[in-house]
């Protein structure tokens, strides 16, 4: 009996961690997926930012609550993983654009199907610049993001939670703004660099705002998770 509920235990613990997985992968892939768009700030005329940024920065939200629960290497396996879904994306979205359109395939507003087919390839289709930006700046900050996380973990004796999550965040998302914006708008777009610079201000910018604005639900999660875990530990030791 003990050995059974033992293993619920470890099932439970799998779940949430597995919840936690999907999720973060759904963000970076959904960041990759919309990553083709520059949008205005609302309420602002010449401010612009990557799409991306409105889903990203919730993968570092993420790899901290897993940080602070599991640990460095589940973590750093929820990075990898991560990494592995995107490029799996990138292959399916090109095998999809690739393949030849239909004449069925024609709504009232559109003349025949190699117009539907433009404006798919202009939504779907995958620079390669874009993708070697996005991934590079992906695994450095991330994995930077999980050593600075434990570093001050350690150094504080576990304390102060928010300290490792905002300062962790943000000394990662200095890096991964550089390197995506290097790549991507200098080499990519061939912006000039004034107009990338104040591009790659503005995406930091709201990436430290998201930073200390997630710092409740980083709170929030791990509470809900080591509750939810310490109540499958009492049910156990209950009935062993």
């Amino acid at each position: 009996m003990s050995s059974a509920l033992f293993k619920d235990e470890l099932k439970q613990s799998d779940y949430l961690y597995l919840t936690l997985t999907v999720t973060f992968s759904v963000f970076l892939v959904l960041s990759n997926a919309i990553s083709c768009k520059i949008f205005r700030i609302p309420f602002t005329y010449d401010l612009a930012l990557p799409i991306g940024v409105i889903t990203y920065p919730g993968t570092f939200l993420i790899t901290d609550i897993v940080s602070e629960v599991w640990g460095p290497k589940r973590a750093s396996t929820l990075v990898h993983l991560g990494f592995f879904m995107s490029l799996l994306m990138v292959v399916i979205v090109q095998i999809a654009v690739a393949l030849p359109p239909s004449e069925l395939w024609v709504s009232s507003s559109i003349e025949n199907s190699f117009q539907y087919q433009e404006a798919y390839e202009a939504v779907f289709s995958t620079s390669i610049v874009a993708f070697i930006a996005s991934m590079t700046a992906y695994v450095f900050a991330q994995l930077i993001d999980i050593r600075i996380f434990h570093f001050i973990k350690y150094k504080t004796r576990g304390k102060h939670l928010w300290l490792r999550n905002n300062l962790s965040t943000l000394c990662s998302q200095i890096i991964d703004t550089v390197i995506v914006s290097s790549i991507f708008l200098y080499w990519g777009l061939q912006l000039d660099f004034i107009t990338g610079l104040e591009i790659m201000l503005s995406s930091y910018s709201y990436k430290a705002i998201f930073a200390l604005i997630d710092t409740p639900f980083c709170y929030l999660g791990v509470s809900l998770i080591r509750n939810r875990l310490k109540k499958s530990e009492s049910y156990a030791h209950a009935y062993a």
